[in-house]
């Protein structure tokens, strides 16, 4: 994980907020290893509520399609980058 930080320069990962104890857990020991391997690194926490729902609209499907998640994490993404956008601009 710290080679594909390094070679991409990333400085900002955004997870999903879990829902349950269980991804709870898992999502504290990954940002926990990503603050180890690199202490500069922002993580932002952001809500995937309804992304899944919003990519089976997108693809027109209710059934597991190829692309659900890529669209999903689409959605999810695009659901931060304006969320941060407002919270600039009223700023």
């Amino acid at each position: 994980m710290g080679d594909i930080l390094t070679r991409y320069e990333i400085g900002t990962v955004v997870l999903g907020k879990p829902l349950t104890p269980f991804a709870q857990q898992h999502i504290s020991v990954l940002q926990d290893t990503l603050i180890a391997i690199d202490s500069s690194i922002e993580i932002h926490m952001a809500d995937e509520a309804y992304t899944s729902v919003q990519a089976d609209v997108l693809l027109e499907t209710s059934v597991d399609h190829p692309g659900q998640d890529t669209v999903a994490a689409m959605k999810f993404l695009e659901f931060f980058v304006d969320t941060k956008s407002q919270h600039s601009s009223s700023h």
